[in-house]
């Protein structure tokens, strides 16, 4: 069976999962799981790059109160 899938289909992915006895145990990640995930990988980017302009203003205010 040929587990490979276009890049960007919605078909479920298998992946492997071990569980408490040592024993890999196929799980199988959906596009809707896949989604979610993808939503907070973006939430995630905002969220660093919001502190990053914060960081950056907040020093160049700092430097600029010298005289």
């Amino acid at each position: 069976m040929d587990m490979k899938q276009p890049a960007g289909g919605d078909a479920p992915r298998p992946t492997a999962r071990t569980t408490t006895n040592g024993v890999a145990t196929p799980h199988v990640v959906t596009a809707e799981a896949r989604r979610r995930q993808r939503r907070k990988n973006w939430a995630l980017l905002i969220v660093l790059v919001g502190l990053s302009v914060l960081f950056y203003l907040i020093t160049i205010v700092r430097m600029g109160n010298h005289g």
